[in-house]
């Protein structure tokens, strides 16, 4: 689906939703920028939340790994650098004022696990393989073999831990996008008159009605 197109069920879709008690405007881009990127990280931490709790269930190997990558990936990106697209990202200061926390020390380990484990293929012992030669004595066929440890899932150990992460760091980026949000609110109403308003209005009752 094009931009145009997108753009076009979305509005489609907020129309529809419309309940006639409310009225809906679009937003110009530049302010919602970063009110966007916040919500996006609401969803991928939510989507953390339930890896982690699912994780608890599943015995299935691939749902499992799926699940553990999906979580770490999340996580991660919601402190990658935005610079390109100028967008907002977590910062480590706001979020971990206590570098000895155990908040801060369970960050660090999934961020290793994001640049070590999902992302590259870097030195880790969450990823260990092992590679030797097989020589069949009866007729000299030769082949190389490797053996593998992976890492699954989180240990025992971290379920807590993960779980009280993403909680707090949801409740950080919920912080964030209220902030925004109440800017957005008073730019929109100091910088826009009415008739302006008005042109931006996508849905809802007209006046008299």
């Amino acid at each position: 689906m094009d931009k145009l197109a997108a753009v076009t069920s979305f509005l489609d879709k907020i129309k529809a939703e419309n309940d006639g008690k409310h009225i809906d405007f679009v937003l110009p881009g530049y302010a919602a920028k970063r009110l966007i990127a916040y919500q996006s990280m609401r969803e991928d931490i939510l989507l953390c939340l339930n890896c982690i709790e699912r994780l608890h269930s599943k015995n299935d190997e691939v749902i499992t790994l799926t699940l553990y990558h999906t979580m770490i990936i999340l996580y991660g990106k919601c402190f990658s650098d935005a610079a390109s697209s100028k967008s907002p990202k977590l910062e480590i200061k706001d979020c971990f004022p206590d570098a000895t926390s155990q908040l801060f020390l369970t960050h660090k380990d999934i961020i290793d696990l994001r640049h070590n484990f999902t992302a590259h293929r870097g030195s880790t012992e969450n990823e260990m393989s092992f590679a030797y030669l097989k020589l069949n004595i009866e007729d000299n066929s030769r082949q190389v073999k490797v053996k593998q440890l992976k890492r699954r899932m989180p240990k025992a150990a971290d379920f807590p831990n993960y779980h009280n992460l993403f909680s707090h760091i949801r409740q950080i980026i919920e912080d964030k996008f209220l902030k925004e949000a109440n800017k957005v609110w008073t730019h929109m109403l100091e910088n826009y008159a009415p008739e302006e308003l008005a042109r931006l209005k996508i849905a809802g009752p007209t006046k008299g009605q």
